[in-house]
């Protein structure tokens, strides 16, 4: 510039204007990043998803040392992961128990046994029961505690048929020929205490 010049030194002729922004180079410096930035993330999320379907469908995860196992591998019987966690979730085979062959009646808790030979429920009848016999069909049932009991009239409406019982292998079971229930009464059984399921069936 001429150091003579009259002409201010903010006038329009001395500095160059900057003409606004138009709404599509805004666009173009500020959204086409952002957009890009997105689909690279949704990009990376697809693709975790993707290996985390294919893993959990072909592959169990071990986790110390941390290593992939073929899902045919699992439930082998045979632990392949240090500490066997490929053989826990597996469902297992538990040996089938029987019946248990005593029970209660809901009325008057009066004891039942499975009859074998025909495989209907008989009530017990009072003849010569004991301590013995009550604290075995307590146990089948699953109870370990000092049982009560006591007789309680047969009763006219009485459908099941009475029977004696005796113990055979830590079970009550029907007598052979037991013949008429002479006292008239039933055994009403009372299994006291904690009750803990019996694997003896």
């Amino acid at each position: 510039m001429d150091p003579g010049s009259n002409q201010p030194l903010n006038s329009p002729d001395a500095t160059t204007l900057r003409k606004p922004r138009t709404p599509l180079e805004n666009f173009k410096k500020v959204g086409i990043p952002i957009i890009a930035v997105l689909l690279s993330l949704a990009t990376i999320v697809i693709v975790v998803i993707l290996i985390k379907v294919i893993l959990d469908r072909y592959y169990f995860i071990c986790g110390h040392p941390l290593h992939f196992l073929p899902r045919t591998q699992m439930c082998d019987g045979h632990p392949d992961c240090a500490s066997g966690e490929d053989e826990e979730p597996c469902v297992k085979d538990f040996p089938e128990r029987p019946a248990v062959g005593v029970r209660l009646s809901k009325d008057r808790s009066t004891l039942q046994v499975l009859d074998p030979a025909t495989g209907n429920w008989a009530s017990a009848c009072f003849d010569n029961f004991t301590e013995t016999l009550a604290k075995t069909a307590c146990g089948q049932m699953g109870y370990s505690s000092q049982p009560t009991f006591k007789a309680v009239e047969i009763g006219p409406d009485q459908d099941l048929d009475v029977v004696k019982v005796i113990e055979d292998s830590q079970e009550l079971q029907v007598r052979n020929s037991s013949g008429p229930c002479l006292s008239g009464s039933l055994v009403a059984l009372h299994c006291l205490g904690e009750y803990a399921p019996s694997l003896r069936g």
